[in-house]
């Protein structure tokens, strides 16, 4: 049996908890950075609506006007 550095040992441990939360979060639907996911449709009107018109614009320019106004109008229930 060999002796390690206990600081060495604690390295490693730690290196591998890393490798197994980045396996982990690698399966995950996470959020991307500077975006947020709400619960219903009605939450992302709500949320809509309390943006600036810049806010508002980039959100129309990456979901397209048509996905926009549908959840403005609250259609197609919660999601």
């Amino acid at each position: 049996m060999s002796n390690r550095n206990e600081f060495t040992e604690a390295v490693l441990m730690i290196k591998d908890e890393m490798d197994t939360m980045r396996k982990q979060a690698d399966k995950g639907n996470g959020i991307p950075f500077m975006q947020e996911r709400l619960t219903s449709r009605q939450a992302a009107s709500n949320r809509f609506k309390e943006l600036g018109p810049d806010e508002r614009r980039q959100i129309i320019e990456r979901d397209g006007l048509e996905a926009v106004m549908k959840m403005i109008r609250n259609e197609g229930g919660t999601g």
